[in-house]
């Protein structure tokens, strides 16, 4: 079960005149990335346009897997005639989600599209060329993506968590796949159903709002921010043994614990019956 991570905000303890819902929302995406809960995260690619050097992310992404450029091999085909050849208009398959209006010059916002469907089609082959990483923060580095250690003709930096940096691309179309949290119908963010995760989110909130008073040396932030840490460190230990007795099977753990026994008592049986 799931629930819109928003509905968290009203288990924050802050006046309502200190209380900042982005703020709110950025600690909980940290937290939820520092407790690496795989279950919130889905694969997910989108379409960019880089402005300017610059391509805005998702405010959900988790670790990027794979940027590639858009290169228009031929003068006569757009990307737009490529997509709509790919994914035609009138497909009953609703969820790949293609924008209908002319995407050439003219993207100023994020489009998704799922990976199965636009990674493997014939504009990505054809059109599309692997960009490698170069500055990319620890946490949004990915082990095993396909452009690492490519040969490639342009790179990107990460220097923020809301956008990717190219220092050889002005301009231009880009194609980004990466692990973003689940959201449901109208984008809303959904995280797992479970108390200790709900109790370390908020902790882990209130842990870096007395972060900022403490270093504002207001009375009393000092003891607030090492009560919530601890808070925090409590709630995500909880959460995270929850989480790996939730993956074992039952049996398996019945004969791991009690195997033996079973199997003395079983002897034990047999030989008082043979008496």
């Amino acid at each position: 079960m799931y629930i819109p991570l928003n509905t968290l905000a009203s288990k924050v303890a802050l006046p309502e005149d200190e209380f900042d819902a982005l703020t709110f929302e950025i600690n909980a995406y940290d937290a939820i990335r520092k407790i690496n809960n795989t279950s919130s995260f889905q694969q997910k690619t989108f379409l960019g346009y880089i402005e300017n050097y610059q391509l805005k992310l998702p405010k959900d992404i988790q670790n990027i897997e794979m940027v590639a450029l858009y290169v228009n091999a031929d003068d006569d085909t757009t990307l737009d005639q490529c997509l709509q050849e790919d994914f035609p208009a009138d497909t009953s398959e609703t969820e790949h989600n293609i924008p209908t209006q002319s995407l050439n010059n003219q993207i100023t916002a994020i489009y998704p599209l799922l990976p199965w469907s636009f990674t493997s089609s014939r504009t990505f082959l054809k059109h599309f060329e692997l960009i490698r990483p170069r500055r990319v923060p620890f946490n949004y580095a990915c082990k095993t993506c396909p452009d690492l250690n490519l040969p490639c003709n342009y790179h990107y930096d990460i220097y923020s968590t809301n956008c990717l940096v190219f220092p050889q691309l002005e301009s231009g179309v880009v194609c980004v796949s990466y692990n973003g949290f689940a959201t449901d119908e109208v984008g809303n963010v959904l995280i797992e159903d479970d108390a200790n995760l709900h109790d370390a989110i908020v902790a882990y909130t209130m842990m870096k709002y007395h972060e900022v008073k403490m270093n504002m040396s207001v009375a009393g932030a000092e003891n607030l921010y090492r009560m919530y840490k601890n808070a925090w460190s409590l709630y995500r230990k909880q959460y995270t043994a929850n989480s790996v007795t939730k993956t074992l099977d039952p049996q398996a753990i019945r004969q791991i614990v009690y195997g033996r026994w079973d199997m003395l008592l079983k002897d034990a049986i047999k030989y008082v019956t043979t008496i």
